[in-house]
C-alpha cells in the first residue's frame, strides 16, 4: 500500500500496488516553516491506537505561551488534552535531509482539517485515521509526500 499525502489540495490518499485508490481523507498539513521538503519518502513504522502523546519541549511552551496551558510530559490516551487523536501512525523518512519521523494522527481540533495548521504532523479527522488504520494493518506501508 501507498500513502500520497497532497500538499495542494489537503488530501491523504491510500492506493494499493497497482495504483487504485482505495480511499481520500481531507486533512490538516504542517505549517510552512514546518513542513518537510516536498518532494518525500517514508515507510510506516508503527502504529499507536489509542495514543499516548508525549509533547516536545517546544509544543510545551507554545501551549504556555499561547493557551495559559502547562502541558505534562505524558498524557495518556482519551486526555482532553492528547493532540493525537483516535490513532497515531509514526512515518520513517528514507528521504536524506529530512527529520527521520513525522506523524499522521488523530486531532482533537478538527476545524484545522483542510488549513496549515500543525507544527509538523499530519492531522485527520478521527473516524478518518481510525478508517486508513483499518486499511493498514497487515500491510507494509509506504508514505509519499507529494506537491
Amino acid at each position: 500500500l501507498v500513502i500520497f499525502v497532497h500538499f495542494t489540495d489537503f488530501r491523504l490518499e491510500l492506493q494499493d500496488a497497482a495504483g487504485t485508490s482505495i480511499a481520500t481523507y481531507a486533512v490538516a498539513l504542517p505549517k510552512p516553516h514546518e513542513a518537510p521538503p516536498i518532494p518525500a519518502e517514508g515507510t510506516v513504522s508503527g502504529i499507536e491506537e489509542p495514543p499516548w502523546w508525549h509533547p516536545t519541549p517546544r509544543t510545551k511552551r507554545h501551549f504556555l505561551e499561547k493557551k495559559g496551558i502547562m502541558l505534562p510530559d505524558h498524557i495518556p490516551p482519551g486526555d482532553p488534552l492528547n493532540a493525537m487523536g483516535a490513532a497515531k501512525i509514526l512515518v520513517l523518512y528514507a528521504t536524506p535531509g529530512v527529520k527521520p519521523t513525522a506523524r499522521i494522527h488523530g486531532t482533537n481540533e478538527p476545524s484545522s482539517i483542510g488549513k496549515r495548521a500543525s507544527g509538523g504532523c499530519i492531522r485527520m479527522r478521527n473516524e478518518d485515521i481510525l478508517d486508513l488504520v483499518a486499511h493498514l494493518r497487515g500491510h507494509s506501508v509506504r508514505v509519499m509526500f507529494v506537491p
